[in-house]
């Protein structure tokens, strides 16, 4: 869906690191691109993973410019 770089063989542990580092770049892009947001670190991603889908683009757009 996102059509990330094939890093390797799925689920051998460097094809994974590899792939889970294109995942995490890809979505701090996409949220700064989206939201303005221009730091997206553990801490934003930890809370919107505790936050509803439907609150998400809320709590994101809240952010923009930090």
């Amino acid at each position: 869906m996102l059509q990330l770089p094939k890093a390797g063989r799925a689920h051998r542990a460097m094809a994974d690191a590899e792939m889970t580092c294109h995942l995490w770049h890809r979505l701090q892009y996409d949220i700064a691109q989206t939201y303005g947001v221009s730091q997206v670190d553990y801490a934003l991603i930890a809370r919107v993973q505790a936050t509803s889908n439907a609150k998400v683009p809320t709590l994101l757009r809240s952010l923009a410019g930090r």
